[in-house]
């Protein structure tokens, strides 16, 4: 415990308030109280805070995972672009297949006109 000449203007203060409520001994052990509780919720809270060898292993995690990122967007992107492409063949290949059955309903329409035509 500090003596009463080492306390800040505050711990004296209290000091003295607490001294002429409670008497000498309580007044000091208030104080005291007073001055280990932020210490005592420092060392409890301690874990909570981020070290610098904390920060550094996250940065490489996040780094990591950025390059993973970008690694899965490109290929996304080269799916995406595959994906366009094929559908881009299926549909020429739709039209060409469409085409050649019109034109040969087309050409076996006419051919049984004629057929009842000529009779």
């Amino acid at each position: 415990m500090k003596k009463l000449k080492n306390m800040k203007p505050l711990e004296l203060r209290a000091y003295h308030i607490f001294k002429n409520k409670l008497g000498h001994r309580d007044a000091r052990t208030i104080i005291e109280y007073i001055e280990t509780k932020p210490e005592k919720q420092f060392r409890e809270k301690s874990n909570e805070f981020a070290a610098k060898k904390d920060i550094v292993r996250i940065d490489g995690e996040t780094n990591l995972l950025k390059k993973e990122d970008n690694q899965l967007r490109k290929a996304i992107d080269d799916l995406s672009v595959e994906v366009i492409n094929r559908l881009a063949e299926t549909k020429t290949e739709i039209i060409k297949w469409s085409l050649v059955f019109w034109v040969g309903t087309v050409s076996a329409m006419i051919a049984i006109v004629k057929i009842f035509v000529n009779k």
